[in-house]
């Protein structure tokens, strides 16, 4: 038979299990994610690849060309540095050119999100496939990109997901 001492000990035991157990529960409503429409949604900067894009407008059906490559020499700059797209919003002239900087000690990639349906508000079509990955912007690598259309387009980081950013072009 089992001493008090033993029954006491094992009953904290199983107390202090279940308290730890039951704080890490969920403590809000399972609610559907609705997205912020004022978020930044994404571009898709290229190593040596031509790329398409289109401003982040959900009624837009066709999206604006956008052609990227690789290096530096862009109007304006993006560092990507410290989990952070600086400046954001990133303004351009229309027919000017951004270039992407990663001056982080991680790969960065900028790139459009999903619209509803499932189409991307712009997205890479350069002739190579290994170009158009997310994961294009190792540590000091670029990618500049000339945007012919006026409007905002929105981008996000998609390896770093909370790293979101805009471009204007006016």
């Amino acid at each position: 038979m089992p001493s008090l001492r033993n029954l006491c000990a094992s009953t904290a035991l199983l107390l202090a299990g279940a308290l730890a157990l039951g704080a890490c529960g969920d403590d809000d409503a399972d609610t559907a994610s609705t997205p912020d429409a004022s978020a930044p949604e994404a571009v898709t900067p290229a190593t040596d690849a031509t790329d398409a894009a289109a401003p982040m407008d959900a009624g837009a059906a066709e999206p604006t060309t956008v052609e990227c490559v690789a290096g530096e020499g862009g109007d304006t700059v993006v560092e990507i540095a410290d989990f952070l797209f600086v400046p954001t919003p990133a303004e351009v002239a229309a027919g000017g050119s951004v270039t992407f900087a990663n001056t982080d000690d991680f790969p960065h990639s900028v790139w459009s999100e999903e619209r509803e349906g499932g189409e991307r508000a712009w997205e890479t079509v350069g002739p190579d496939a290994a170009a158009r990955a997310p994961e294009n912007l190792a540590t000091d690598d670029s990618s500049t990109c000339s945007f012919p259309a006026a409007g905002t387009y929105e981008f996000i980081c998609g390896i770093h997901n909370t790293m979101r950013g805009t471009v204007t072009v006016g």
